[in-house]
């Protein structure tokens, strides 16, 4: 899978992932979203790179099929989105990344046993 040498896929190559892998959009968006996340958990690729590819997903998803994602596409996608922003509540010094976005990322790979 080529992810886009640092930029975000547009819409146009997304679809032609969906249509090369053969299978449905659902089961694309899933293992597309899982292999980020794999990546992510390993290191291989970073926070910024993992959030941008999901909003990506995630537009595409909302603009061409007019659904959420499927799960667990969803809730990598949200886990990313969690980690975006210092949640209320939360001090200035709290890394919502670790605190959000890690943890929620571990509980999908785990459930799906795709870790």
């Amino acid at each position: 899978m080529a992810l886009c040498n640092g930029r975000a896929p547009t819409n146009a190559e997304i679809d032609a992932y969906v249509l090369g892998v053969g299978g449905r959009a659902e089961e694309a968006l899933n293992n597309l979203a899982l292999d980020i996340a794999r990546r992510y958990t390993a290191g291989s690729l970073g926070f910024l790179e993992c959030d941008r590819l999901m909003n990506s997903l995630n537009g595409w998803s909302v603009s061409v099929r007019d659904r959420v994602l499927p799960e667990p596409a969803d809730s990598i996608y949200l886990a990313f989105d969690a980690g975006e922003y210092r949640h209320q509540g939360d001090s200035d010094e709290t890394d919502s990344e670790a605190k959000y976005t890690r943890p929620m990322i571990e509980e999908v790979l785990k459930a799906t046993n795709a870790v």
